[in-house]
């Protein structure tokens, strides 16, 4: 199938929830690329994104050229720079449905725990935290929430794990993204009734918090395995509750994070820090993520 004369869809390699991610070659340059298949209100909002995305890296590559920076900051903002994908193309298919076109990245982190034997290590997991906090800042800055951070969601830069760049991540899947400002710059939720809850930011990093407890544990605190293995799911009560009670959830997960909630860090972008500081105390800060 033929996209616009210009992408041979090769084979499908994905399928969210609005819609379905094929490879593709770029006849223009006949390099491959990735192209999603997505609804005209997907579409619509992916390009308003990706556009304050390509002023976000402009202005991050002119701030920078010429400035000499510790490995560690560097890391940090190079993992910013590079961690949205490379926007290539997008437009409206004869069938009249919206198409987004994008480099290929990595393998998703949910792939490596699909084919992984073992967890991932606690230093890979807090390195994951950092990147992620730093790009979902830069996210928020240009006025958006991602709000469906998953390990589907978290792509590597390369699938060649001896590569540099596969120790740094990208953040995709904008479908479900919100600008939590309104026209006059002001938070949407405060101009809503009290009883709404808008697009927060705070939710972000909520999720990335959650992320990294899955990534740790392999499941999250409100998912309880049964002695015959099956999953018991707490109830929506429940799982409110467990969220509130950050001190309980703690206590009973990994002990790793303990520095994380003591630091108040999970209610801001301190949550960088608190990893940073974390990753410092278990060794060498950043190295190639590895398959474990």
């Amino acid at each position: 199938m033929m996209i616009e004369n210009q992408f041979q869809l090769v084979k499908e390699i994905g399928q969210g929830s609005s819609g379905s991610v094929w490879l593709a070659i770029d006849q223009s340059t006949h390099q491959k690329c990735a192209v999603k298949i997505v609804t005209l209100i997907v579409l619509t909002q992916s390009r308003r994104i990706f556009a304050k995305i390509f002023e976000l890296k402009k202005r991050f590559t002119n701030s920078f050229i010429g400035q000499s920076l510790l490995v560690l900051d560097l890391t940090i903002n190079l993992s910013a720079f590079i961690g949205f994908p490379r926007f290539l193309s997008s437009g409206i298919d004869n069938f009249r449905r919206g198409y987004l076109a994008i480099e290929v990245l990595g393998p998703s982190l949910n792939k490596i725990l699909q084919h992984s034997k073992q967890r991932m290590s606690t230093q890979t997991i807090l390195q994951l935290g950092i990147q992620l906090v730093s790009i979902i800042r830069q996210l928020h800055k240009i006025g958006f929430v991602h709000r469906d951070l998953k390990p589907d969601n978290i792509l590597l830069r390369s699938f060649d794990y001896s590569s540099p760049e596969s120790s740094l991540i990208s953040l995709i899947d904008f479908s479900a993204s919100e600008s939590y400002l309104s026209e006059n710059g002001r938070h949407v939720q405060n101009e809503r009734q009290s009883t709404f809850k808008g697009p927060s930011r705070k939710d972000d990093l909520l999720s990335i918090f959650y992320l990294l407890l899955y990534l740790k544990d392999g499941q999250l605190p409100w998912v309880i395995k049964q002695r015959d293995g099956k999953i018991k799911k707490m109830s929506f009560d429940q799982v409110t509750k467990a969220k509130q009670d950050f001190h309980s959830l703690i206590k009973m997960k990994s002990q790793t994070f303990i520095g994380i909630q003591h630091n108040q860090a999970i209610v801001g972008y301190g949550l960088e820090q608190a990893i940073i500081e974390l990753v410092q105390q278990n060794g060498r800060i950043f190295r190639t993520i590895q398959v474990l």
